[in-house]
């Protein structure tokens, strides 16, 4: 067994900083999570650079000088999604080496403000290419340390001292600090190198040890691994420093015994319950690795017998303008919204005023959906600006340009929208100005128009050397976005639905609990009618067909006239809602207990009025009495695409207006002037 010593009383250079990290026991607030087993946290953001990759660039470097590879002078290139390239950095500070750190863009600027102070060179790369792309920050790392003399790529995604450093060092600590119990790790993966080494170092004590890893939603590192349990995005995650589009090298899938998907929304989550309740200031995927624990526990994997060790790879250093800041959160939620949002239809009606967007999604579908979200929840109210003479813009827009307008312009210092004019053809220009650091007389081949539109590409190696100074640089972008005017009348009429009173109004579970069993009934139900009929699994027709518009429309539609199964959604008020589907030879159904029929507020109406509405009459109907129970029958696939918006975490009120419709109140988390946005779904019912 490893043994750590504590350090010197006075050290000689800062690398003697990395390594022999502190562990801190976690068992508190992780029981308040509801895990059972006893549960620490290493603090890798302790070492010099702030980082776990310390430990690897230390290793690195120091293997290459004694190979001879590398010498002080040199040229030391990176690809990296920050953290190495702040220890790289570092350490070639104290050793006397040139750095160039390629980054993409999509990585937080205090990485880039950190680099620079250390000496570094900094090339920004496009975001969202593939790994193996020239342009990616892979690839143009590669160029330069061709085209430049007495240059050295430092390439952790291959290089075999990543895993041995932590095989070495960090399984020792962690043996060590737990007095030999440990017997899982959890960590999150960037390069596989602190999973694959720890354990490969802990199984030389501990046989029996498991090794979790958890990369972000969207992430392909755990390939085909036999335990992945994939939760599929179309979206680009917003973590930095775990996961991406292919398996490294260094990657050992036969070190690791598990793989979670950890999404965003949950990891910034538990990152930001981190700091606020236990004082650790810790980065976006320490997060992820309590995600990955409370999914473990929740599975019966991890049991209070087990010792378990999550890896805090750094700190909110490098985060302070992303999941740290409130906006950021509440920009990035709504183009989540707006994403999730388009799998319901292409199109939206839309309202812009200043202080608040509102829209309607015209559905492909029978659903429709009216949400109204306020203004700075997408921009500073200080730097945005409407340009319009009525003080509001009525425009029919495509939803998945809107999602990818409004990404552009988080983080940005000032946006403005405006209606302006192609030709005949309207545009909805929306203007940004976004502040970066770049070298000072770097010259970076690019006009002024690609320097708008995408990271600079130097193209030779000359042009990266030379005036090293740092300067900051506003840029300003213009997105013209191709609309449909609307009259204002139009879209008043639009955003005032009216419906009936409700029979029953219930507050729903998880709606991705929900979603899980609700696919898994279609699946099923699509699988048996499949079978019935003689057809293929697949050549059903596409779900929906028959369904009406809206609130305006008939609300029924025969069971025939759509091959699709349909699903039974019922609920009453004792606080009971059942699912089920039916076909001839299947049968099934699942029922929830104790959930909240939320009281209605008698100030606004007469005590008469309140006794005369019918979730009132419900309420004193019989909990075992079928006539007490609302029901609606809803398309599956429809159903399916309306309960994505859960990843956003929201509570819904579930209102049933028995075999007419089915009314979903949805409210995000947040608020504004002390009131919640809130996203209003309308549900035609199929007839029996």
């Amino acid at each position: 067994m490893g043994s750590i010593s504590g350090p010197p009383d006075v050290i000689q250079r800062i690398t003697q900083q990395i390594g022999n990290t502190p562990m801190i026991d976690l068992s508190s607030f992780t029981k308040r999570l509801g895990v059972q087993a006893t549960v620490y946290a290493k603090l890798e953001y302790f070492n010099a650079g702030g980082s776990i990759k310390d430990r690897v660039a230390l290793r690195m470097v120091e293997q290459a000088e004694k190979q001879g590879t590398i010498c002080p002078g040199d040229t030391l290139i990176v690809p990296t999604s920050g953290n190495t390239g702040i220890s790289i950095a570092l350490i070639a500070a104290v050793k006397g080496y040139e750095t160039i750190i390629t980054l993409s863009e999509g990585m937080s600027m205090e990485k880039e403000v950190v680099l620079r102070s250390l000496g570094a060179t900094v090339i920004r790369t496009a975001s969202g290419v593939p790994y193996d792309s020239p342009k990616s920050h892979l690839g143009v790392a590669k160029r330069l340390a061709k085209e430049l003399p007495n240059a050295h790529m430092l390439d952790q995604f291959q290089n075999e001292e990543n895993p041995t450093v932590h095989e070495l060092g960090t399984a020792e600590e962690i043996w060590s600090q737990t007095r030999g119990r440990a017997n899982v790790v959890i960590a999150g993966t960037g390069t596989g190198g602190t999973a694959t080494g720890i354990s490969r170092g802990l199984r030389k004590y501990n046989p029996s040890f498991r090794m979790i890893c958890v990369e972000p939603v969207g992430s392909k590192m755990s390939g085909s691994h036999h335990s992945v349990e994939k939760k599929v995005s179309s979206q680009p995650f917003l973590m930095e420093g775990i996961g991406g589009d292919f398996t490294p090298e260094v990657l050992d899938q036969s070190a690791i015994d598990q793989w979670y998907s950890a999404a965003d929304k949950e990891s910034f989550h538990y990152a930001r319950k981190l700091i606020r309740e236990e004082g650790l200031l810790v980065g976006g995927s320490s997060g992820s690795t309590v995600e990955a624990l409370v999914q473990a526990s929740r599975k019966g994997l991890i049991n209070s017998d087990d010792v378990v060790v999550l890896i805090f790879p750094d700190s909110i250093r490098n985060y302070l303008s992303k999941f740290v800041d409130d906006k950021w959160l509440e920009a990035n939620n709504l183009c989540q919204l707006t994403a999730s949002l388009s799998s319901l239809g292409k199109v939206c009606w839309m309202r812009v005023e200043k202080e608040a967007v509102r829209f309607t999604i015209i559905p492909d579908q029978g659903t429709q959906v009216w949400a109204q979200i306020p203004v700075d929840t997408i921009f500073d109210e200080e730097s945005y600006n409407l340009e319009s003479n009525s003080d509001a813009i009525n425009i029919e827009i495509n939803i998945s340009v809107l999602n990818r307008a409004l990404r552009s312009a988080v983080g940005a210092s000032y946006a403005a929208l405006r209606l302006t004019k192609k030709g005949k053809l309207p545009l909805l220009a929306l203007t940004i100005l976004s502040t970066e650091w770049t070298d000072g007389n770097m010259a970076l081949a690019t006009d002024q128009a690609q320097q708008q539109q995408q990271p600079a590409d130097p193209t030779t190696a000359s042009e990266v050397v030379g005036n090293r100074r740092a300067r900051e640089r506003e840029t300003w972008v213009t997105q013209e976005i191709p609309i449909k005017i609307l009259h204002e009348e139009t879209v008043e009429a639009l955003h005032e639905p009216h419906c009936p009173d409700p029979d029953v109004h219930i507050i729903l579970p998880s709606l991705l609990q929900l979603k899980s069993i609700s696919d898994r009934f279609t699946k099923l139900a699509s699988t048996d009618k499949n079978q019935q009929s003689g057809l293929v699994a697949g050549d059903v027709s596409g779900a929906g067909a028959g369904a009406g518009t809206g609130p305006g429309g008939s609300g029924a539609a025969a069971l025939g006239s759509s091959s699709a199964p349909k699903l039974e959604l019922s609920a009453n008020m004792h606080g009971k809602l059942k699912l089920a589907i039916a076909t001839d030879e299947l049968k099934i159904a699942s029922v929830w207990s104790g959930l909240v029929n939320p009281p209605l507020d008698p100030a606004h109406i007469t005590q008469e009025q309140f006794s005369q509405l019918p979730s009132e009459r419900m309420r004193g109907v019989g909990d075992d009495d079928e006539s007490g129970w609302a029901k609606v029958r809803i398309d599956g696939k429809d159903w399916s695409r309306v309960l994505s918006v859960g990843r956003l975490s929201p509570r819904v009120v579930a209102c049933f207006i028995n075999e007419m419709a089915l009314v979903l109140y949805v409210y995000l988390p947040g608020s504004w002037n002390g009131e919640e946005s809130c996203l209003t779904y309308y549900i035609n019912s199929f007839t029996t």
